[in-house]
């Protein structure tokens, strides 16, 4: 999963060694341990940059990427808007929590079958097709 924050983000946290270093003037940290590391710098990258990190996944998920070319489930919650933001061309489907029934291309999130099995079995004809 790759998520895009728009409102820039600080990726570490207070009070580390990693965080003083960097807050000192280091161009970069990196965190690291036997099973997972993480990697601090000051460098713009698109969201095809960061594929490669993924090499065995079957299916990278991006997340806040509503404005880009990319193929999208849009999410569609009542209590923030029932208006679609993204691009009518760039969206395979919307997944709502008012709607009643799958219609069209729009899928109900609340039903749990569709969740797990319904959205699993599009995203792969999808993918295959």
């Amino acid at each position: 999963m790759i998520k895009h924050d728009g409102h820039d983000f600080i990726p570490d946290v207070p009070g580390t060694d990693s965080y003083r270093m960097k807050a000192a003037g280091a161009c970069g940290t990196a965190v690291y341990s036997d099973r997972r590391f993480s990697v601090i710098k000051e460098e713009k990258k698109e969201v095809h940059d960061f594929f490669s990190f993924f090499p065995e996944a079957d299916l990278i998920l991006l997340e806040g990427q509503k404005y880009s070319a990319y193929p999208k489930l849009e999410t569609l919650r009542s209590a923030i808007s029932v208006q679609p933001v993204c691009r009518p061309e760039t969206v395979l489907a919307y997944v709502a929590d008012w709607a009643d029934e799958k219609k069209g291309n729009i899928w109900n999130i609340n039903r749990q079958r569709l969740r797990f099995w319904g959205l699993k079995t599009w995203i792969l004809f999808w993918s295959l097709s």
